[in-house]
């Protein structure tokens, strides 16, 4: 008797197969089936981002650190220009160079520092706020530098000379209307000022 076959000439197979032709008996499993893969953390709700911090703060902040900033820089070109017995354009220059250096040690080391204090001068502890990079990583002494020294001191400061310090005034002014209270030199280093 001839076996029997499908419509593509295959030999039907009995019920002891599956459609594809593996056993089917008393003892065998059935294939698994595909599953969706759990996911095995928890849900967590949202980190809300950290508040900005207001105007008025971040000029009491900027208002302390300048006084500490010009104390310190006071005497330390005093004793220089003292002991090198300098003239008055050499007591100038010295003078300058004191308020780099004293602005670089006070920001640079005091907004590097770890921990809760991270993005913090003295200034900025008083009023509760700090400075965070944009990225989330920590403020480190070569960040501290650009920020402090190079953008704010150095183009806001001494290269806005040439636009009568206009662009220094729009630069501290420029929180108020901007929605994240950043100041031009924050969307400069990407960085942001906010409550601690």
């Amino acid at each position: 008797m001839p076996e029997e076959t499908d419509a593509f000439g295959r030999p039907l197979r009995g019920e002891e197969t599956d459609a594809f032709g593996a056993p089917v008996g008393p003892d065998s499993q059935p294939p698994p089936q595909w599953q969706a893969p759990v996911a095995e953390t928890a849900w967590m709700p949202p980190i809300s981002a950290p508040t900005p911090a207001g105007w008025w703060h971040r000029v009491g902040a900027a208002i302390l650190d300048s006084i500490v900033v010009g104390i310190l820089g006071a005497i330390l070109g005093g004793v220089v220009a003292t002991v090198t017995d300098a003239d008055e354009d050499a007591g100038t220059a010295i003078a300058a160079g004191a308020a780099l250096v004293v602005t670089g040690l006070y920001y640079g080391l005091l907004m590097a520092r770890g921990g809760s204090r991270n993005g913090q001068t003295w200034g900025k502890q008083a009023v509760g706020i700090r400075v965070t990079r944009a990225d989330g990583a920590p403020v480190e002494l070569g960040f501290a530098l650009l920020r402090e020294v190079v953008v704010k001191t150095l183009l806001f400061g001494y290269v806005a000379l040439v636009t009568l310090y206009l662009a220094t005034i729009v630069n501290y002014l420029w929180p108020l209307w901007e929605p994240q209270n950043r100041a031009l030199h924050d969307k400069i280093v990407r960085s942001r000022v906010v409550r601690r």
